[in-house]
């Protein structure tokens, strides 16, 4: 078999005995195929069965997902901050200039530095469930 991948097999001692085995099927790339098939619907089948777990435990995110368990959304966490997103959103501010009000108004992300434009839209989807 290891003929196959050009790749001899050599005994260390001089004395290896090799037992040759030919597999017989037409195509072995039709097997190959049939594992790989097998894998991907295992790994889908994995995953769907993580999604409806979750989402009996109530862990779902934003957009559908499941999220970090533990871990609190913004709504969660701060719905003060998420009620200020949705008093600016209603006025004509783009992200950016809600950001920077926000920032001014000592709100910051966990490192300190203003929310980013894709923050704020978190934040107003999350705002969503607030009505």
């Amino acid at each position: 078999m290891m003929d196959n991948f050009n790749c001899p097999l050599v005994s260390i001692t001089g004395s290896f005995e090799s037992v040759s085995f030919h597999h017989t099927a037409a195509n072995d790339d039709d097997l190959l195929d049939a594992v790989v098939s097998y894998e991907k619907l295992r790994n889908q089948l994995s995953k769907l069965r993580r999604k409806i777990q979750k989402q009996e435990k109530g862990i779902v995110g934003l957009k559908g997902r499941s999220k970090v368990s533990g871990r609190k959304s913004m709504l969660e966490s701060n719905p003060e901050l998420i009620k200020h997103v949705r008093e600016l959103k209603s006025g004509s501010y783009t992200k950016q200039e809600v950001s920077d009000i926000l920032f001014k108004m000592e709100y910051k992300n966990s490192k300190g530095n203003p929310f980013h434009r894709a923050q704020i839209t978190e934040f107003y989807r999350q705002n969503q469930g607030l009505n």
